[in-house]
């Protein structure tokens, strides 16, 4: 009975507008697939790259053309912290995008995500700032041992509602962190997992998968590992993660991209250098508030 209340869209918490525009694309492909280990800061460049062509116009053929140029930037790490007491794993990610599918009419989407994960990978808290053209929305989810506490609002006009929902599977949740690569050794060739949408109510289903193995040279530098799919509910990503749980690109929707900007770790040199995200329109957006308690687990 739950499931089909949790699920239905009369669930969404009332009063607050839901976004008409397309958000940021979003990161966490190595965490999905790796887990959550500790990650300085990453830069991943969002890239549209198509060719064109060849065409033939009456007598004339036009050669092929190829249209490559950055359309945002997403950036995230993964750090050792505390919650409440709890030691755990913080994974931030900022990521901007820039639209322009609505009939040529070009907008700038950010995304700001913060997830509390504790050491026995039970998700602890989840915290998302969306801002498009038509506004800021917040939504801070505490995770309890069989529900989830939701606020949910604009900050800009004090409207925001609070909500509980009751998960058919909190494993599945925290399946979406749990990892299916251990260095070179592959611990689950597929996985099912759930992730909860604070904004409407939801609970979307996503499946991952490792595919097989990639090898190549990326800016000079030679990268092997693995290449796994995560398949959304409404478009499918194939990632590749280095021998040493790096992520190095992503193929998002057709012809997008994720490309590393930054250099990895294990293959730091004198090269690389940190690179900052693109000089996209910003907002003062809201930070996380500290919480004194959680609920009971």
């Amino acid at each position: 009975m739950w499931a089909l209340l949790v699920l239905s869209p009369s669930m969404q918490i009332r009063d607050i507008p839901q976004p008409i525009y397309a958000p940021a694309f979003a990161g966490c492909q190595r965490e999905i697939i790796c887990g959550l280990l500790e990650q300085r800061d990453v830069v991943m460049s969002q890239v549209y790259s198509r060719q064109y062509g060849p065409m033939q116009v009456g007598a004339t053929i036009f050669t092929p053309d190829w249209v490559e140029y950055a359309f945002g930037s997403t950036q995230w790490s993964v750090k050792k912290s505390t919650l409440a007491d709890h030691e755990c794993m913080v994974l931030t990610l900022q990521s901007i995008t820039r639209h322009d599918e609505k009939r040529n009419h070009e907008y700038w989407a950010s995304d700001n995500l913060v997830w509390w994960v504790g050491m026995d990978g039970k998700i602890l808290r989840q915290w998302e700032v969306r801002s498009m053209p038509d506004g800021i929305l917040v939504a801070d989810a505490l995770y309890g041992a069989d529900s989830i506490t939701v606020t949910v609002g604009d900050p800009t006009q004090l409207n925001a509602k609070s909500r509980e929902y009751f998960p058919t599977s909190m494993e599945k949740l925290n399946d979406q962190f749990k990892p299916m690569i251990d260095d070179k050794k592959v611990l689950l060739q597929e996985k099912d997992y759930d992730v909860f949408n604070p904004f409407e109510g939801t609970f979307e289903h996503h499946k991952a998968k490792i595919d097989g193995l990639f090898a190549g040279t990326y800016m000079n530098i030679k990268f092997k590992g693995r290449v796994a799919s995560i398949i959304h509910p409404k478009y499918t990503e194939r990632s590749y993660i280095s021998d040493e749980r790096e992520l190095i690109r992503s193929d998002l929707a057709p012809y997008r991209y994720l490309l590393l900007m930054t250099a990895p770790e294990s293959k730091k040199d004198g090269h690389w250098e940190i690179r900052n995200l693109s000089e996209a329109p910003k907002r003062n957006l809201p930070r996380p508030t500290d919480i004194s308690h959680l609920p009971p687990r």
